[in-house]
């Protein structure tokens, strides 16, 4: 931890000199251990997609679209038709700390594959990852898959620290409105910069059930290095075969989120905030082609 700190503070004499003051070392000092949770190494799991995060990250069973990379990659295997999406969230309302990207998926023969890329932060201190994943239909209630990750952390003035990770999940429909899914991250223990800091490994075990017509119901449990055990819930309730409202909880931190989807023909546009219990709230917004 002492080499973080010492680099932290080296990186605010360097905004000083850049004429940054000192709201921006606040606003990136917050970031920093609140996205690290006070841990060693970077690339803490985040939320991708508006729906995702109404639903308070109660993901993993329930990402059978072009944002399975990120969650679960075995949900690729169950795609049939083109899809793509794109994502954009304010991190605490703060127009200075954005989290963005954007992933496609191409299903074919050998099962669908998907490309993603994400970015956090700004040209001062920005977090990338580029995903190459695969999902495939096992047997027909079972779908497996692997996303291979290129992950670049840029510290201006410090430099640029790359590794690479993999991913891998399971995806079970264990009766026909009841799914159980699977995802490890990090599989092969990957570690970044000079001094070789661990990056976060995490198992989650997830599920989804849509046994009412029009409720889904999901929930997991999330267990990351440098991490409590996170229970994570979500419920999305279809108002009109247009009009979705989602809302969710989790602890470890405390959060509460909601949200909406509304769907056009092809394309689906869904918002969600998500409360913190210390810091503000964060705004979230995705797009979804889907070519049916």
């Amino acid at each position: 931890m002492a080499n973080v700190k010492s680099s932290l503070f080296s990186f605010k004499g360097y905004l000083t000199r850049k004429g940054c003051g000192g709201s921006f070392f606040l606003i990136f000092f917050m970031t920093y251990f609140l996205v690290l949770k006070e841990s060693e190494a970077a690339f803490e799991f985040k939320e991708v997609g508006a729906r995702a995060s109404a639903l308070s990250g109660a993901y993993t069973a329930l990402c059978l679209d072009a944002s399975s990379p990120y969650w679960n990659p075995a949900g690729l295997g169950a795609l049939k038709k083109m899809e793509f999406m794109s994502f954009y969230n304010q991190l605490f309302s703060l127009k200075e700390i954005n989290f963005f990207g954007s992933s496609f998926a191409l299903p074919t023969s050998f099962g669908t594959f998907g490309m993603a890329y994400s970015q956090l932060g700004t040209s001062l201190y920005k977090e990338q990852e580029f995903y190459l994943s695969h999902g495939i239909k096992l047997v027909r209630p079972i779908y497996l898959g692997y996303s291979l990750k290129g992950m670049f952390l840029t510290v201006d003035q410090f430099g640029i620290g790359k590794t690479f990770s993999l991913d891998a999940g399971m995806l079970s429909y264990l009766t026909p409105t009841f799914t159980l899914g699977l995802a490890y991250k990090n599989l092969n223990r990957a570690v970044i910069g000079k001094n070789e800091e661990p990056l976060p490994q995490g198992f989650i075990i997830g599920m989804s059930n849509k046994s009412i017509p029009g409720l889904t119901l999901t929930g997991e449990l999330e267990r990351i290095t440098f991490s409590p055990l996170t229970i994570k819930t979500g419920i999305e309730y279809e108002i009109t075969p247009s009009f979705k409202f989602r809302s969710g909880f989790s602890g470890a931190p405390l959060k509460f989120s909601g949200g909406f989807g509304l769907k056009l023909k092809k394309v689906e546009l869904d918002y969600a905030y998500l409360h913190h219990e210390t810091l503000l709230g964060t705004h979230a917004f995705s797009l979804y082609f889907k070519s049916r």
